[in-house]
């Protein structure tokens, strides 16, 4: 991890905010918000109940013991892929974003998880 910062706080990836973000433009989720507090319980509840993608995610150590299971994907981009699809696909807000452009929510996934 670089020490930035990157991906924590409220956002995670730069520029638009707005749901009807532009196919350029990359999205700028809020992860937390008074009315909306629900992106980052949403993550740590998927990543609760996920321990062995969670392995994939954080463990730099490949002869790690395995939990019993299997991992959502094979790399980390993969997981993130399965998350944001938990998270965003049907977020009242961001829907219709995330069907047009889910790539742009599993780097904002990236984003947050530090990676």
């Amino acid at each position: 991890m670089s020490g930035k910062g990157h991906g924590r706080g409220q956002g995670a990836t730069l520029k638009d905010d707005t749901p009807a973000a532009s196919t350029s433009a990359a999205i700028h989720v809020v992860w937390e918000t008074p009315t909306n507090p629900g992106h980052t319980s949403k993550l740590v509840k998927w990543l609760v109940d996920h321990p062995v993608d969670c392995i994939v995610l954080f463990s730099e150590n490949k002869s790690a013991p395995r939990l019993e299971g299997r991992a959502s994907g094979k790399t980390k981009v993969e997981i993130c892929t399965v998350i944001d699809e938990v998270i965003f696909k049907d977020d009242g807000d961001w829907a219709e974003t995330f069907k047009d452009h889910p790539a742009k929510f599993s780097k904002a996934v990236q984003d947050r998880l530090g990676m």
